[in-house]
């Protein structure tokens, strides 16, 4: 599966929308949009924070695969 495909399926299953997401993680809507479209990647950070609320709604994932092509 494509690695922007898999982020935001991540962020369906969290039930979050982009803005919402971006809130949680004090950076903007853009920014996950872009994420989601391929156009950059998260910070190893940023990929951290997603995992860690993502496995805390139990979504396995990994800092790792958010920031793979």
């Amino acid at each position: 599966m494509n690695d922007n495909i898999k982020l935001k399926n991540i962020r369906v299953r969290m039930g979050l929308t982009q803005k919402q997401l971006g809130k949680r993680l004090r950076i903007t809507q853009g920014a996950v949009s872009h994420w989601e479209r391929g156009l950059s990647f998260p910070s190893i950070n940023i990929a951290a924070k997603i995992t860690k609320i993502a496995n805390k709604l139990g979504i396995n994932c990994s800092p790792e695969t958010l920031r793979t092509k």
